[in-house]
Protein backbone atom coordinates (compact mmCIF):
# COMPACT_ATOMS: atom_id res chain seq x y z
CA UNK A 1 0.00 0.00 0.00
CA UNK A 2 3.02 2.54 0.79
CA UNK A 3 4.25 2.10 -2.69
CA UNK A 4 1.13 2.64 -4.39
CA UNK A 5 0.51 6.10 -2.42
CA UNK A 6 4.46 7.20 -2.83
CA UNK A 7 3.53 6.64 -6.48
CA UNK A 8 0.30 8.20 -6.83
CA UNK A 9 1.84 11.14 -5.00
CA UNK A 10 4.43 11.55 -7.40
CA UNK A 11 2.72 10.87 -10.77
CA UNK A 12 0.24 13.60 -9.43
CA UNK A 13 3.22 15.74 -9.19
CA UNK A 14 4.71 14.54 -12.32
CA UNK A 15 1.82 15.02 -14.31
CA UNK A 16 0.61 18.42 -12.56
CA UNK A 17 3.84 20.32 -13.34
CA UNK A 18 3.65 19.03 -16.63
CA UNK A 19 0.63 20.93 -17.84
CA UNK A 20 1.42 23.94 -16.09
CA UNK A 21 3.01 26.34 -18.35
CA UNK A 22 6.90 26.56 -18.03
CA UNK A 23 7.71 29.83 -15.50
CA UNK A 24 4.74 28.42 -13.61
CA UNK A 25 6.17 24.87 -13.16
CA UNK A 26 9.11 26.02 -12.24
CA UNK A 27 8.09 28.63 -9.63
CA UNK A 28 6.00 25.93 -8.08
CA UNK A 29 8.26 23.04 -7.94
CA UNK A 30 11.00 25.50 -6.47
CA UNK A 31 8.24 26.13 -3.86
CA UNK A 32 7.31 22.55 -2.99
CA UNK A 33 11.26 21.68 -2.92
CA UNK A 34 11.44 24.56 -0.15
CA UNK A 35 8.83 23.60 2.01
CA UNK A 36 10.03 19.61 2.18
CA UNK A 37 13.59 20.60 3.00
CA UNK A 38 12.05 23.51 5.86
CA UNK A 39 10.28 19.77 7.10
CA UNK A 40 13.41 17.94 7.17
CA UNK A 41 15.77 18.74 9.24
CA UNK A 42 18.03 16.02 8.62
CA UNK A 43 18.11 17.38 5.09
CA UNK A 44 19.00 20.80 6.23
CA UNK A 45 22.00 19.85 8.41
CA UNK A 46 23.60 17.49 5.99
CA UNK A 47 23.60 20.35 3.64
CA UNK A 48 25.36 22.67 6.54
CA UNK A 49 28.02 20.39 7.27
CA UNK A 50 28.66 19.87 3.76
CA UNK A 51 28.70 23.25 2.94
CA UNK A 52 30.83 24.17 6.25
CA UNK A 53 33.54 21.44 5.19
CA UNK A 54 33.49 22.97 1.12
CA UNK A 55 33.96 25.99 2.19
CA UNK A 56 34.79 26.72 6.05
CA UNK A 57 36.33 30.64 4.95
CA UNK A 58 32.47 31.44 3.89
CA UNK A 59 29.66 33.11 6.08
CA UNK A 60 26.55 31.53 7.42
CA UNK A 61 24.66 34.34 5.11
CA UNK A 62 27.20 32.90 2.27
CA UNK A 63 26.02 29.45 2.68
CA UNK A 64 22.70 30.20 2.82
CA UNK A 65 22.62 32.21 -0.20
CA UNK A 66 24.04 28.89 -1.57
CA UNK A 67 21.43 26.49 -0.23
CA UNK A 68 18.65 28.38 -1.79
CA UNK A 69 19.61 28.17 -5.05
CA UNK A 70 20.32 24.76 -4.38
CA UNK A 71 16.79 24.28 -3.85
CA UNK A 72 15.43 26.34 -6.40
CA UNK A 73 17.33 24.10 -9.26
CA UNK A 74 16.31 21.40 -7.77
CA UNK A 75 12.79 22.45 -8.46
CA UNK A 76 13.43 24.32 -11.65
CA UNK A 77 14.98 20.35 -12.59
CA UNK A 78 11.62 18.80 -11.15
CA UNK A 79 9.95 21.37 -13.39
CA UNK A 80 11.77 20.51 -16.16
CA UNK A 81 11.71 16.79 -16.03
CA UNK A 82 8.07 16.90 -15.68
CA UNK A 83 7.87 18.74 -19.28
CA UNK A 84 9.77 15.78 -21.16
CA UNK A 85 7.18 14.63 -22.92
CA UNK A 86 6.78 17.86 -24.58
CA UNK A 87 10.35 18.35 -25.96
CA UNK A 88 11.01 17.27 -29.81
CA UNK A 89 13.99 17.28 -31.88
CA UNK A 90 11.77 20.25 -33.69
CA UNK A 91 11.86 22.73 -30.30
CA UNK A 92 14.76 21.13 -28.06
CA UNK A 93 17.11 24.38 -29.45
CA UNK A 94 14.73 26.90 -27.83
CA UNK A 95 15.63 25.18 -24.21
CA UNK A 96 19.10 23.49 -24.55
CA UNK A 97 22.13 25.37 -26.33
CA UNK A 98 25.09 22.66 -27.26
CA UNK A 99 28.19 24.49 -26.19
CA UNK A 100 31.83 22.72 -27.10
CA UNK A 101 30.05 19.70 -28.46
CA UNK A 102 32.82 20.02 -30.89
CA UNK A 103 34.74 18.05 -28.35
CA UNK A 104 32.48 15.26 -27.84
CA UNK A 105 32.15 15.04 -31.73
CA UNK A 106 35.94 14.61 -31.46
CA UNK A 107 35.83 11.94 -29.02
CA UNK A 108 33.17 10.41 -31.29
CA UNK A 109 35.11 10.32 -34.34
CA UNK A 110 38.31 8.61 -32.96
CA UNK A 111 35.63 5.58 -32.85
CA UNK A 112 36.39 3.92 -29.35
CA UNK A 113 33.25 5.34 -27.30
CA UNK A 114 32.94 8.39 -25.11
CA UNK A 115 32.30 9.32 -21.28
CA UNK A 116 31.07 12.03 -20.00
CA UNK A 117 32.13 12.76 -16.91
CA UNK A 118 30.25 15.05 -14.91
CA UNK A 119 27.84 15.63 -11.33
CA UNK A 120 24.67 16.21 -10.31
CA UNK A 121 24.55 20.00 -10.55
CA UNK A 122 23.10 22.21 -12.94
CA UNK A 123 20.52 20.66 -14.87
CA UNK A 124 21.26 17.27 -15.15
CA UNK A 125 18.50 14.75 -16.23
CA UNK A 126 17.77 17.80 -18.89
CA UNK A 127 21.31 18.08 -20.76
CA UNK A 128 21.27 14.37 -21.08
CA UNK A 129 17.91 14.24 -22.26
CA UNK A 130 18.23 17.05 -24.61
CA UNK A 131 21.48 15.37 -25.92
CA UNK A 132 19.78 12.50 -27.44
CA UNK A 133 17.00 14.96 -28.88
CA UNK A 134 20.19 16.71 -30.97
CA UNK A 135 21.06 13.10 -32.67
CA UNK A 136 23.48 11.71 -30.00
CA UNK A 137 21.79 9.21 -27.32
CA UNK A 138 23.85 7.57 -24.20
CA UNK A 139 23.97 5.38 -21.86
CA UNK A 140 23.14 6.49 -18.46
CA UNK A 141 24.37 5.58 -15.45
CA UNK A 142 21.48 5.13 -12.77
CA UNK A 143 20.97 3.70 -9.33
CA UNK A 144 17.72 1.95 -8.80
CA UNK A 145 15.06 4.03 -6.77
CA UNK A 146 13.34 1.31 -4.26
CA UNK A 147 9.70 1.71 -5.25
CA UNK A 148 10.08 -0.07 -8.14
CA UNK A 149 6.52 1.79 -9.83
CA UNK A 150 8.32 5.15 -9.20
CA UNK A 151 11.69 3.85 -10.68
CA UNK A 152 9.72 2.70 -13.96
CA UNK A 153 8.28 5.88 -14.52
CA UNK A 154 11.33 7.84 -13.78
CA UNK A 155 13.36 5.95 -16.14
CA UNK A 156 10.37 5.83 -18.58
CA UNK A 157 10.64 9.78 -18.60
CA UNK A 158 14.47 9.70 -19.00
CA UNK A 159 14.02 7.19 -22.14
CA UNK A 160 11.75 9.39 -24.07
CA UNK A 161 14.24 11.02 -26.17
CA UNK A 162 15.92 7.49 -26.84
CA UNK A 163 18.29 7.36 -23.89
CA UNK A 164 18.72 4.29 -21.90
CA UNK A 165 20.09 3.40 -18.18
CA UNK A 166 22.88 1.45 -16.96
CA UNK A 167 21.96 0.25 -13.53
CA UNK A 168 25.00 0.53 -10.97
CA UNK A 169 24.88 -3.38 -10.27
CA UNK A 170 25.47 -4.19 -13.97
CA UNK A 171 27.72 -0.96 -15.01
CA UNK A 172 31.36 -1.85 -15.48
CA UNK A 173 29.95 -4.99 -17.73
CA UNK A 174 27.25 -2.97 -19.77
CA UNK A 175 29.83 -0.09 -19.98
CA UNK A 176 32.69 -2.11 -21.55
CA UNK A 177 30.08 -3.36 -24.05
CA UNK A 178 28.83 0.11 -24.48
CA UNK A 179 31.98 2.16 -25.47
CA UNK A 180 33.37 -1.35 -27.15
CA UNK A 181 30.37 -0.27 -29.76
CA UNK A 182 32.05 3.29 -30.61
CA UNK A 183 28.96 4.38 -27.66
CA UNK A 184 28.21 7.33 -25.22
CA UNK A 185 27.77 6.99 -21.46
CA UNK A 186 27.25 9.50 -19.32
CA UNK A 187 28.85 9.20 -15.39
CA UNK A 188 27.27 11.84 -13.01
CA UNK A 189 30.04 11.50 -10.02
CA UNK A 190 28.24 11.11 -6.42
CA UNK A 191 30.09 13.64 -4.18
CA UNK A 192 30.43 12.86 -0.33
CA UNK A 193 32.01 15.57 1.96
CA UNK A 194 31.20 14.65 5.39
CA UNK A 195 31.90 10.74 5.03
CA UNK A 196 33.54 7.70 2.97
CA UNK A 197 31.68 6.64 0.42
CA UNK A 198 31.37 3.07 0.06
CA UNK A 199 33.29 1.56 -3.24
CA UNK A 200 31.02 1.32 -6.23
CA UNK A 201 31.15 -2.37 -8.12
CA UNK A 202 33.40 -2.04 -11.29
CA UNK A 203 35.91 1.12 -9.94
CA UNK A 204 38.76 -0.70 -10.75
CA UNK A 205 37.16 -1.46 -14.33
CA UNK A 206 35.96 1.90 -14.53
CA UNK A 207 39.87 3.06 -13.94
CA UNK A 208 40.91 1.07 -16.89
CA UNK A 209 37.75 2.10 -19.02
CA UNK A 210 38.89 6.15 -18.65
CA UNK A 211 42.43 5.56 -19.40
CA UNK A 212 41.45 4.10 -23.00
CA UNK A 213 38.28 6.64 -23.80
CA UNK A 214 37.67 10.25 -24.74
CA UNK A 215 36.34 11.79 -21.50
CA UNK A 216 34.84 15.12 -22.00
CA UNK A 217 33.29 16.61 -18.97
CA UNK A 218 29.48 17.98 -18.93
CA UNK A 219 29.07 21.53 -16.40
CA UNK A 220 26.02 23.15 -17.20
CA UNK A 221 23.56 25.38 -15.81
CA UNK A 222 20.08 27.24 -16.00
CA UNK A 223 20.00 30.89 -17.41
CA UNK A 224 16.93 32.54 -14.73
CA UNK A 225 16.26 35.33 -17.65
CA UNK A 226 16.57 33.30 -20.76
CA UNK A 227 15.40 30.42 -19.35
CA UNK A 228 17.92 28.55 -21.47
CA UNK A 229 20.45 25.82 -20.35
CA UNK A 230 23.97 25.96 -21.70
CA UNK A 231 25.53 22.67 -21.67
CA UNK A 232 29.33 22.90 -22.30
CA UNK A 233 31.30 20.14 -22.69
CA UNK A 234 35.31 19.91 -23.06
CA UNK A 235 38.57 17.32 -22.85
CA UNK A 236 39.25 15.79 -19.59
CA UNK A 237 42.69 16.09 -18.51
Amino acid sequence: MKEWIEYAAVWVILKGLGVLPRPLARNFAAGVVRSFYALLPGMRKTAEVNLRIAFPEWSDAQRGAVMRGMLRNLGWMAAEFARFPKYSKENIEQIVVLDGHENFLEGQRRGKGVLYLTGHIGAWELSSFAHSLYGFPLHYMARRIDNQKIDALVNGYRCLSGNRPIFKNESARVMLKVLKEAGTVGILAEIFLGRRPARPPGLRAWRCILTRRSCPDMPFGMNAAKNIVCVSSRPWS
